[in-house]
């Protein structure tokens, strides 16, 4: 009897054995049969294959990222996104899932949840795997909104990372006698792929990204703009100012504009914190480091107009004049006029 029960029992505890290794078996069997769907683009067949998997073995990092690829490749980015979020609750091999949901938001050009997982990823499990992602992922992200070439040309293109954000019009149409119904604000990956449309009947100029968002100005009337923002998904277009505003430039979390009849100001870029910096009338607004260079106009007793290139420190102080057409020769004089100017390095380049 009693050798009769040691048997029976080592007989149900190898079938206790065999049922789980079935269980990994079945598993991985379906992981292999999901990634071979995606690779034949049989993306709902892949969905089903990935989910038996995760019903059958619920720690299968593998099948939550391939469960995600497949909603992807559907157009699906919601459910992409929750996928991971419930693979974070139950895999072992986070790490991997914190780099998939980094990847997702990155491919949708959203650095500011992109930043948020990695840190949250990084709190959690201390890997240097997801610090060096961190790392890349601030080396991409602007700090200067658009370069002061495209924003003396009407800003109608600026990029960021793999994505190139633009306005598709008409441009001998851009002295706008009326609001444009056909322009549009698109996004499209540098590669020519991923093209969405953002909104539609985006009458504006000057564009600027840093972070997930585009600043910008919003044809109003007569020539005059209203300063906006709006995501770089197309949500939450949002007026920021009430007052007419032209040359915007944003660094950091600052905007630097003018207003006022050309007066340079500066404020946060949600809307707060605005200073008045100079009382002169400016444009081509150029930072680079801590010193704003802008171009200025004045009339002298004679009502005859002269400009001159200067700069100042962001804060509004230390004004210094650097060329004036008083001074830098005859044909500027008698023509009076500066224009184009930009910063690169210790040379100032100018018309």
């Amino acid at each position: 009897m009693i050798l009769i029960y040691i048997l029976s029992f080592t007989i149900s505890l190898a079938g206790c054995i065999f049922y789980f290794n079935t269980g990994s078996r079945l598993a991985n069997n379906l992981v292999t049969q999901g990634e071979q769907e995606l690779n034949k683009q049989n993306y709902n067949q892949a969905v089903l294959d990935f989910e038996k998997d995760i019903k059958t073995d619920r720690k299968t990092t593998k099948a939550y990222v391939g469960l995600s690829n497949a909603y992807i490749f559907l157009g699906d980015m919601q459910k992409a996104e929750q996928v991971l979020d419930s693979g974070l609750k139950s895999v072992d091999n986070q790490g991997l899932i914190y780099i998939t949901l980094s990847n997702l938001y990155e491919n949708d050009g959203n650095y500011e949840k992109e930043i948020q997982i990695l840190k949250d990823g990084i709190l959690l499990l201390k890997l240097d795997s997801l610090q060096k992602q961190l790392d890349k992922v601030y080396l991409k992200i602007n700090i200067c909104g658009n370069t002061p070439e495209n924003l003396a040309n009407l800003g109608l293109l600026v990029g960021q990372g793999e994505w190139i954000y633009y306005i598709d019009i008409d441009v001998s149409q851009i002295n706008y006698s009326k609001a444009d119904d056909n322009s549009a604000l698109f996004k499209i990956k540098t590669d020519g792929t991923g093209k969405k449309i953002l909104k539609k009947s985006f009458n504006a100029t000057s564009l600027n990204v840093v972070g997930n968002w585009i600043y910008y100005l919003k044809y109003a009337i007569s020539q005059n703009y209203y300063l906006y923002k709006i995501q770089t998904d197309g949500s939450l277009d949002t007026k920021l100012l009430d007052d007419y505003v032209s040359n915007i430039v944003v660094v950091g979390d600052f905007i630097y504009y003018t207003a006022d009849n050309g007066n340079i100001y500066k404020m946060y870029t949600d809307g707060t914190r605005i200073t008045k910096l100079n009382n002169v009338v400016s444009s081509y607004i150029n930072i680079f480091g801590d010193w704003i260079y802008y171009f200025s106009s004045e009339m002298d007793s004679n009502y005859k107009w002269h400009n001159t290139y200067n700069r100042m420190r962001t804060d509004g102080t230390d004004n210094q004049e650097i060329i004036s057409t008083k001074t830098i020769g005859k044909e500027i004089q008698m023509c009076g006029q500066l224009s184009c100017i930009t910063v690169i390095g210790e040379w100032i380049y100018y018309i």
